[in-house]
């Protein structure tokens, strides 16, 4: 007899869940409903071009190679990508997140047919202690009607970035919602700020980085604009608030960086997406590879920092900005990137700024008079700035004066 099984969400995770379960004993064993609240599947990926984006931006590369984001058993080959029937687009090494929405929904297609209920929102689980089994109700999101189901097994797939964490304390100031954004919402400056300042990004994630790329991106591009009208806050600033140093990985990284032969580093390296070489098996000791949780050994957390530092050519010192430098203290503590081909760049040109702290809250002054180093522009906070009971700094943010 086959068992039921619900699954919330059809993202990545929730997609490769079903079709596994699916095809599990000749697809006999299983009876899959997944439930997509949005009108497609793909999850944080699922916007199309020329839209917004719900999580991201659709024309957002991603971190790894596509030889990374696929499954295994769909080549990106298979898949359309072509925007028209009038054209045909090559597919990038780093995916658009667009495309990656295009080869999930075309894995959804291939291998799970008539199995996604989409605009379907599930709305409350309940565990049947006697049975074992799952009443679920579920709810129409374009005609409001409620239903409910019993199921043998429930899988949560909603995902891990389904809603912005924003634990950081602001005040109640009217302005400021126009004024602070979170970074899976953040596209464009132009929608922020109309005037020079301070730009301040607060968190030192992966999401952190590259908010504080893309913010200093836009402002080089306007700056060095041939254009004869520059917008205003093309003269900002970008400040990186972060609360520990991280390396800034490019998407390219050296294959062999140090030659032995000459005891320094390769001139002349062979480059790879920085996913073959992070997830380069070759670098792994003898015996059985297993999966290792817990805390990281002091030793194998120095040996992860001189491999990354021999990949970026140091320690980011001649960045000119310690606040991106770990001290050898640190090195026995794991080490954080973000990934980025121009983080790093700005830092050394001075348009972003890394400041080290934490952020305990944000207010709003009308005074410019009262503090030299406060902040007078927007606000991108990326959300992966936890609350920390330790010491802090405040980020004072006064009104803009029209």
């Amino acid at each position: 007899m086959q068992k039921s099984v619900a699954i919330v969400g059809g993202g990545p995770a929730g997609l490769v869940a079903a079709k596994t379960l699916l095809h599990h004993g000749g697809g006999a064993k299983f009876k899959i409903t997944v439930f997509e609240a949005a009108e497609r599947v793909g999850g944080m990926w699922r916007s199309l071009p020329g839209e917004t984006g719900v999580k991201c931006s659709p024309s957002m590369r991603t971190n790894l190679s596509r030889f990374t984001v696929a499954f295994s058993d769909l080549s990106w080959a298979s898949v359309d990508l072509s925007e028209d029937s009038r054209t045909s687009t090559t597919l990038p090494m780093f995916p658009k997140a667009c495309q990656v929405g295009r080869y999930l929904d075309a894995y959804a297609q291939r291998f799970l047919p008539g199995v996604i209920q989409l605009n379907t929102r599930v709305a409350a689980a309940e565990l049947i202690g006697e049975s074992g089994t799952w009443n679920v109700t579920y709810i129409d999101t374009l005609t409001q009607q409620e239903s409910k189901d019993t199921f043998d097994y429930l899988i949560v797939a909603s995902g891990f970035f389904e809603r912005p964490t924003q634990s950081i304390r602001r005040s109640q100031d009217p302005e400021a919602s126009t004024k602070i954004q979170h970074s899976s919402h953040f596209r464009n400056i132009s929608s922020l700020t109309e005037t020079p300042g301070k730009i301040v990004v607060i968190g030192g994630g992966i999401s952190g980085s590259e908010a504080a790329a893309t913010a200093a991106f836009q402002i080089s591009s306007a700056r060095h604009s041939t254009s004869t009208q520059k917008p205003a806050w093309a003269d900002s600033t970008v400040y990186h608030i972060i609360n520990r140093p991280f390396y800034a990985l490019p998407r390219y990284i050296p294959q062999d960086p140090y030659n032995p032969a000459i005891q320094g580093y390769n001139p002349a390296p062979h480059f790879l997406p920085l996913d073959l070489n992070l997830y380069n098996l070759g670098r792994r000791g003898g015996g059985s590879i297993t999966a290792s949780n817990g805390l990281m050994p002091a030793e194998k957390a120095k040996k992860a920092h001189e491999f990354i530092r021999n990949v970026i050519g140091g320690d980011q010192r001649d960045l000119g900005k310690d606040e991106l430098v770990y001290k050898p203290a640190d090195t026995q503590y794991p080490a954080f990137t973000g990934i980025s081909d121009t983080y790093a760049e700005f830092v050394r040109s001075g348009l972003i700024v890394p400041v080290r702290g934490h952020v305990a809250n944000i207010a709003y002054h009308d005074n410019d008079d009262e503090a030299a180093d406060r902040f007078n522009v927007e606000i991108l906070d990326n959300g992966s700035f936890n609350e920390d009971k330790g010491v802090r700094k405040s980020c004072l943010c006064p009104s803009r004066q029209e």
